[in-house]
């Protein structure tokens, strides 16, 4: 698995399949937290109506000082990619 960058405390790396269940808990918590975060904020996933495949995820987030402010971010499988 390549490091692509480092801090005294911290690694930048590739994901492997052994970061599996850490990822299962990580979205365990995301769900768990959804109806608490103040809308329009929130995590979904990205589907493709096709196929029904998880493709990617979106999420939007406000941004301090937490009044009006928003960061909208998305990710794609490669897959998904220009379809």
């Amino acid at each position: 698995m390549r490091i692509v960058t480092e801090t005294d405390r911290l690694l930048i790396r590739e994901w492997s399949i052994e970061d599996a269940e850490t990822m299962r808990a990580v979205l365990r918590a995301w769900i768990d937290s959804q109806p608490s975060l103040v809308k329009p904020a929130g995590r979904w996933a990205i589907v493709e109506k096709r196929t029904d495949d998880v493709v990617g995820g979106l999420s939007i987030r406000l941004l301090p000082p937490y009044e009006e402010d928003l960061e909208l971010g998305c990710q794609l499988a490669p897959a998904a990619w220009r379809q």
